[in-house]
C-alpha cells in the first residue's frame, strides 16, 4: 500500500523524495493502565515489549516489515503459511532472502552501524522480515 501511495505520490507532486514506512512487530506481555496523579490520570504502558518493538520498528529499512520469531511461532498454522519470511542476505544487487529463518539483530546489522552504537535491547532478538502476505480464499470471496 505504501508502494503505490509512493507512486502516486510522485506522479502527482513530480517528487523525488520516496515514502517508505518501517515496521516492527513483536508480542509479549505488558501492563496498561492509569496511573492517578494530582491534576488526572494517566494512561500507561509499561513493559520490555513495547520498548524491543520500538527498537525494531527503528531498525527496520528500506520500508521493510520485521518481526520477531515469537509473533511467527504465535501464528496460527494456517496463517503461518500464507505468510513469506526470511532473511536478506548480501548487499546490493547481490541481495536475496533466504527464506524461512531467523536471524540476531546483531547479526543483521551492518558493520559499520554496529561499530557506532551501543549495545542495545534488541540486540539478541531472533528476527525475521515479512517479504509477503499471500491472501486466504475468504479475502477472495469477501473484499
Amino acid at each position: 500500500m505504501v508502494a503505490a501511495l509512493d507512486k502516486r505520490w510522485k506522479y502527482k507532486k513530480v517528487w523525488k523524495n520516496t515514502l517508505q514506512m518501517n515496521m516492527g512487530i513483536h508480542c509479549g506481555e505488558e501492563w496498561l493502565g492509569t496511573i492517578p496523579s494530582s491534576l488526572a490520570f494517566e494512561f500507561t504502558v509499561m513493559g520490555e515489549t513495547l520498548i524491543e518493538t520500538l527498537k525494531l520498528s527503528e531498525f527496520a529499512r528500506g520500508g521493510s516489515i520485521l518481526a520477531s520469531k515469537r509473533v511467527i511461532e504465535n501464528m496460527l498454522p494456517a496463517d503461518r503459511e500464507q505468510v513469506e519470511f526470511g532473511v536478506r542476505l548480501g548487499s546490493g544487487q547481490e541481495q536475496f532472502v533466504s527464506p524461512g529463518i531467523y536471524s540476531q539483530v546483531k547479526e543483521m546489522a551492518r558493520v559499520d552501524e554496529l561499530q557506532r552504537r551501543a549495545p542495545n535491547e534488541i540486540d539478541n532478538l531472533a528476527v525475521t522480515e515479512i517479504i509477503n502476505i499471500q491472501p486466504s480464499e475468504d479475502q477472495y470471496l469477501h473484499p
